[in-house]
C-alpha cells in the first residue's frame, strides 16, 4: 500500500510539473502536505525512485543551499551505484538514517529538483537569489571555509558579499543603511 502512496505522490507532482513549473510544484499546499505527512522511509523511497532515475542527469550548476546540495548527492550516489560492478545484483537505495536528519522541506525542494531532473536530463540549480537580502541580480558565489568537511557556497549579490559570513559580525551603521535602501516591489518582501 505504502508503495502505491510513493507511486502515486510522483505521479501527481510530474504532472503538476507539466502545467505549472517548478514553483507551481514548490508551491502546492496539497503536495507538500502529502511529503510532510509521508513517513521518513515513504520520503526516502520518492528520493531514492528519483534518485535513480536521474543518475545520469548533467550537472551544470555548484550546489548553493541544502536542497540543491541533497539533490546532487543523491545523484551522484545513485551514478556510483550504477557503475559499480560490486553492487550490479544490490538494489540501489538512499539511507534512510541519513534523510531523518534532514527536514522534511528541504526533502520536499531536493525531491522537486530530482524530478525535473529526470525530464530534462539536466540537474536545476538553486534558486539564484541572494541567500542574505533575496535579490535575484548581480550574484556572486561565496564560499565559506568549514572546520571539517567540505566547504559551503553560498549565493550572494554584490553588496552583500561584501558583508562578513556572521551576521553578528555586521556594523550597525551598514545594517541600518541596507535597510533604507530603496528596493523594487520584487525585492520589497
Amino acid at each position: 500500500m505504502a508503495e502505491n502512496l510513493d507511486l502515486t505522490l510522483v505521479r501527481m507532482m510530474g504532472e503538476r510539473l507539466e502545467r505549472f513549473g517548478v514553483e507551481g510544484v514548490l508551491r502546492s499546499e496539497l503536495l507538500r502536505g502529502m511529503w510532510e505527512g509521508a513517513g521518513g522511509e515513504q520520503r526516502a523511497v520518492v528520493l531514492t525512485r528519483l534518485a535513480w532515475r536521474a543518475r545520469g542527469a548533467e550537472v551544470r550548476h555548484r550546489a548553493t543551499h541544502d536542497a540543491s546540495r541533497l539533490a546532487l548527492w543523491a545523484v551522484r550516489e545513485a551514478a556510483a551505484w550504477h557503475a559499480s560492478p560490486a553492487l550490479a545484483d544490490v538494489a540501489f537505495r538512499l539511507p534512510c538514517g541519513q534523510l531523518a536528519r534532514i527536514p522534511a522541506g528541504v526533502q520536499w525542494e531536493a525531491a522537486v529538483r530530482l524530478l525535473v531532473a529526470v525530464r530534462s536530463g539536466v540537474l536545476p540549480p538553486a534558486p539564484w537569489r541572494c541567500a542574505v537580502c533575496g535579490i535575484e541580480r548581480d550574484l556572486q558565489v561565496r564560499s565559506y571555509e568549514c572546520g571539517s568537511g567540505p566547504g559551503r557556497d553560498e549565493l550572494r549579490c554584490v553588496v552583500c558579499a561584501g558583508l562578513p559570513a556572521d551576521p553578528e559580525e555586521i556594523p550597525e551603521a551598514v545594517d541600518a543603511r541596507w535597510r533604507r535602501l530603496p528596493r523594487g516591489p520584487a525585492e520589497s518582501c
